[in-house]
């Protein structure tokens, strides 16, 4: 549950920065939506942070993972804010904004990601390494989507 409210953030404001973004570029609407674009973006941002954090700090995360979030957010956070200050020349300023847009969607890509991983490859990893840190094989069963000892199994409180 912890996961889905940044995922859900991610999903909607990364989906509404980016189509608020292409409007920009086919100059649709006039300057008064930039700052709900930038607070859509710094929302963005701050659930990938999050996702960031609780794959560092979660049991069998990876922490190298979550390290990689914050880093990739902060240049997302500090391209989007200053962008109108960099290559201001027209005929260049596209190459920012492309940056930027790539930026965005990579951190709504590595969002997903993050979500994904410790759900599918992590929950192997801490079956096995139930059993080999008791000294046996066979302490817990994966059953579903979770690690269950096989006491609960048996209607036993752990």
């Amino acid at each position: 549950m912890l996961i889905r409210i940044p995922q859900m953030i991610l999903r909607v404001c990364g989906l509404m920065a980016l189509l608020l973004g292409i409007t920009f570029w086919i100059n649709l609407p006039d300057d008064a939506l930039i700052p709900i674009h930038m607070l859509l973006g710094i929302l963005v941002v701050l659930s990938l942070w999050m996702l960031g954090i609780i794959m560092a700090t979660a049991r069998g995360g990876n922490i190298a993972l979550g390290v990689g979030a914050i880093i990739w957010g902060a240049l997302v956070l500090s391209l989007g804010l200053t962008q109108t200050r960099l290559l201001i020349d027209p005929s260049v300023h596209w190459i920012i904004q492309v940056l930027h847009l790539l930026l965005g969607m990579g951190a709504i890509a590595l969002g997903e990601d993050y979500v994904k991983t410790p759900l599918s490859v992590n929950k192997t990893r801490l079956a096995n390494d139930t059993g080999s840190r008791m000294g046996c094989q066979g302490v817990g069963k994966l059953e579903k989507s979770r690690l269950v000892p096989y006491d609960e199994l048996a209607g036993e409180a752990v």
